[in-house]
């Protein structure tokens, strides 16, 4: 009995190395472990690039939504037959209108390159358009509730800016209200 367990302990402590089967299987747990690392990281750079990618969309869209709310300030429309009318042309083609100015003024250097970059006023029906990465719309009847004294709400009538940057995940869109009669 004593030879055979000796003969059984000596098998087991060979010298001839992996077998073949054990060689296939540690390589297969191996390319398992390192393919599901490099499809955790490969996810990660992607989301963060995206994330960065929307994050900078919003952040040109404030400004851009800041800048046209600052310039509709400042025209300091009376009521909404006022601002209407000064949106009754297409800003795209009206060298005057002050507003799509500031809007252009934001992306100086993007206005003379490719057109698909260039800020567009777009009418609130077809808002946004796809053809655009950046555009704004201009809504002349809107209104917002307020708290006023005594816990009662007030209904203010004024402008609604819409802008709206696309990027790969879908469009960023920013809105700002500013009332009627109120001047920069």
């Amino acid at each position: 009995m004593r030879k055979r367990l000796l003969r059984k302990l000596h098998r087991t402590k060979s010298k001839r190395g992996l077998s073949l089967v054990e060689l296939i299987v540690g390589v297969t747990i191996l390319v398992i472990v390192f393919g599901g690392t490099m499809s955790a990281m490969a996810n990660g750079y992607t989301d963060t690039l995206y994330n960065a990618q929307q994050n900078k969309g919003a952040a040109d869209g404030a400004s851009l939504n800041e800048v046209i709310m600052e310039a509709v300030k400042a025209k300091g429309f009376a009521d909404e037959e006022e601002c209407a009318e000064y949106f009754a042309g297409d800003p795209n083609m009206d060298d005057t209108n002050a507003i799509h100015a500031a809007a252009l003024e934001v992306d100086r250097e993007l206005v003379q390159g490719d057109e698909r970059k260039k800020v567009r006023y777009v009418a609130y029906d077809r808002f946004p358009l796809p053809d655009f990465e950046r555009q704004y719309t201009i809504i002349t009847d809107a209104q917002s509730t307020v708290d006023g004294t005594f816990l009662s709400e007030r209904t203010i009538e004024g402008v609604e800016i819409r802008t709206a940057v696309k990027t790969v995940k879908g469009w960023v869109i920013n809105k700002s209200f500013v009332p009627y009669g109120s001047n920069g």
